[in-house]
């Protein structure tokens, strides 16, 4: 029989086309749950029916189905052993870069960095997100002390413009990135990448639907391609989906 939280899910994915279910539903659950209380509902067939009613709080949703915390160059000895590989990408005049669930833009900003800092070739970035609220803010490229708190004084002064605790990204770091509204379940991928950067995201899907990401990242990447993940998202059979390991959390496309 259908439960509650089942029959939510049932119905979101009617109104919004996103599928609840390919998530984990522990955690899910519980997250869902606690906003929906903070909100005054008690039961999921009350806030199914609050978002029937005032479809804006889909937005407020999204933003709490994930935790949207991210940083520069955040755990930086994997961005620094990525910044070893990139001269292996060969893409000859360009370079195509996906950052998927981008969040509020600090790794697609931290990728271009890198790349302006260890290329000499064009780059293309886009960064993605199923959240149109995130994406705005990675649009705005404004951040907090704590955002930032991986460069040292030499690097704000470079790379932000900053005051009163706003530190506001370079034009010249913000070029060739386009954001872009996406999801990762339902949507086409883009085809023919040289990286794709997707950290700390992979842990809150299903096995299934982790599985069926994770063979779409590789049909998207060109041969030698290069696949980053998180510090929590170890390969155990990186050959399960045409990968071979090349550095911790780094995957190369066979």
């Amino acid at each position: 029989m259908e439960d509650d939280f089942e029959q939510f899910i049932r119905e979101f994915y009617h109104l919004t086309g996103l599928d609840l279910a390919m998530y984990k539903r522990q955690q899910m659950q519980r997250r869902l749950a606690a906003w929906g209380e903070r909100l005054g509902y008690s039961t999921f067939q009350e806030l199914s029916h609050a978002i029937h009613e005032n479809p804006s709080l889909i937005h407020t949703l999204l933003d709490k189905m994930t935790i949207n915390v991210s940083e520069f160059f955040r755990n930086r000895d994997r961005w620094n052993s990525l910044a070893s590989h990139l001269s292996t990408l060969n893409s000859g005049s360009r370079l195509q870069i996906w950052s998927a669930a981008c969040s509020t833009g600090e790794e697609p900003y931290t990728i271009n960095i890198l790349c302006k800092e260890h290329l000499k070739i064009d780059t293309r970035i886009l960064a993605t997100d199923i959240d149109e609220d995130v994406l705005q803010k990675a649009n705005e490229a404004k951040y907090q002390a704590y955002q930032v708190r991986e460069f040292n004084q030499q690097e704000l002064n470079r790379y932000f413009d900053y005051g009163e605790n706003v530190f506001t990204l370079k034009k010249e770091y913000k070029e060739g990135i386009v954001f872009k509204k996406h999801n990762l379940l339902s949507d086409t991928y883009p085809s023919n990448i040289d990286l794709i950067v997707c950290r700390n995201v992979l842990i809150y899907f299903t096995e299934e639907a982790k599985d069926l990401i994770l063979h779409r990242f590789s049909q998207s990447l060109k041969s030698d391609g290069l696949l980053f993940l998180g510090s929590t998202e170890q390969l155990m059979q990186p050959f399960t989906y045409q990968l071979k390991s090349i550095a911790p959390f780094l995957y190369q496309k066979m």
